[in-house]
């Protein structure tokens, strides 16, 4: 018999109310550096996932993209929160997860049986999907999903848009603390981003061609 479907919302969430962050990283995750600045220019593109437990909120995929929050300093980060996900259920998803993300070395697979170990006996699923693991090679680089944007909805690129927007803004007020330190040339370029914001305001109200 099936287990019943978890129900899951999509949620920001503060990455501090995240209590476990370890159980279920199957390795460690690779540099975040490129993702972190990816994060900058085009917002959070993929929720991470996450169960809610009698401890609190645990992570069960995304490592890397909550490691490039945290080094951004922001305090939203999309989620997929799921209600009554199961051990399995959540070992499973976890393991389909990070298989997509980039090859497994040896010697992350070696790491891998032993951090399995804590789960005692494992299901068929995931079983299944370490035999894959072992009897496939690599992926070669994987495109990433083809979206073309002139397909997608426009209010939908405009909630998208105001996601990036309020991360921008969460961005500025980091990067305020530390002003001084930025070279001129770059703090120039980020101003004149905010005037031209600041241009746009009244043509978004409607007005804009009362302006001078």
């Amino acid at each position: 018999m099936s287990e019943p479907r978890s129900r899951i919302e999509q949620l920001w969430i503060d990455p501090a109310e995240i209590a476990d962050a370890e159980t279920f990283k199957l390795r460690e995750p690779a540099a975040v550096s490129a993702l972190a600045e990816s994060m900058v220019r085009f917002g959070q593109r993929e929720p991470v996932d996450i169960r809610r437990t009698a401890k609190g909120l645990q992570l069960v995929s995304g490592f890397r993209r909550l490691a490039a929050a945290r080094m951004l300093k922001r305090d939203r980060l999309k989620a997929r929160v799921h209600d009554d996900l199961s051990d399995q259920n959540a070992l499973f998803l976890a393991l389909a997860d990070d298989l997509d993300r980039r090859p497994w070395t040896a010697a992350d697979r070696a790491s891998l049986a032993g951090r399995l170990k804590r789960f005692g006996r494992l299901p068929g699923k995931v079983e299944a999907l370490i035999r894959l693991m072992d009897s496939q090679a690599p992926p070669e680089g994987g495109a990433g999903p083809n979206i073309d944007d002139c397909t997608v909805d426009a209010t939908v690129r405009a909630a998208a848009l105001r996601d990036k927007m309020a991360d921008v803004c969460n961005d500025l007020a980091v990067l305020y603390e530390e002003w001084d330190v930025i070279e001129s040339e770059r703090r120039a370029a980020l101003k004149e981003c905010v005037r031209y914001m600041r241009d746009m305001y009244p043509f978004l109200e409607g007005d804009g061609e009362e302006t001078t």
